[in-house]
């Protein structure tokens, strides 16, 4: 599903702003993953960490119960897709205005080219699914896998809980 171009324009502004220092939000995260996933969730960029955990600490502060533990996890996760095509501001500019056009299509369906440019943009267009079968790969909590894979789509699509789900889009939209 293509982003707002609302949620593009915020994103980009924070990717063209002044990098943010990791430190604290690198300890959160560590303090709440582990192994594979605290090693996945390493190999982000700076601004996807940062922003992972700011969408963490929103869904930790908004729910209470045994559904915490995963929904933080996913809101950790969800983007972990976009460190398997590692792009940078300008690629990942171009990738995004091109998603749901006939250009789109055409990077998608070269997502394993052997241009690397080419490749790259076409597989962060498919980064949800990347991010979904990496965290499988891992033995994931089917519901971290699931949001990785889910977090653009519509809600009636969602197979996480619908209230968590809402809670996690409503985290990664003010994050």
């Amino acid at each position: 599903m293509k982003d707002s171009p609302a949620h593009l324009y915020r994103r980009f502004r924070y990717h063209v702003g002044p990098t943010p220092d990791p430190w604290s939000s690198d300890r959160w995260a560590a303090q709440r993953l582990e192994g594979e996933e605290l090693a996945l969730f390493a190999s982000m960029t700076v601004r996807d960490r940062v922003h992972s955990v700011a969408v963490a600490r929103r869904v930790e502060a908004a729910l209470i119960g045994s559904a915490v533990d995963w929904a933080v996890r996913a809101a950790l996760l969800h983007d972990v897709g976009k460190s398997l095509a590692p792009l940078g501001t300008t690629g990942r500019v171009i990738a995004s205005l091109a998603e749901g056009s006939a250009a789109g299509d055409w990077l998608e369906a070269r997502a394993h080219s052997r241009v690397a440019p080419i490749a790259r943009m076409g597989a962060y267009l498919t980064y949800t699914e990347l991010g979904a079968q990496r965290l499988e790969r891992l033995g994931s909590h089917p519901m971290v896998c699931a949001w990785a894979r889910e977090h653009h789509l519509p809600a009636d699509q969602w197979t996480v809980p619908q209230a968590i789900g809402q809670v996690l889009a409503e985290a990664d939209g003010a994050a």
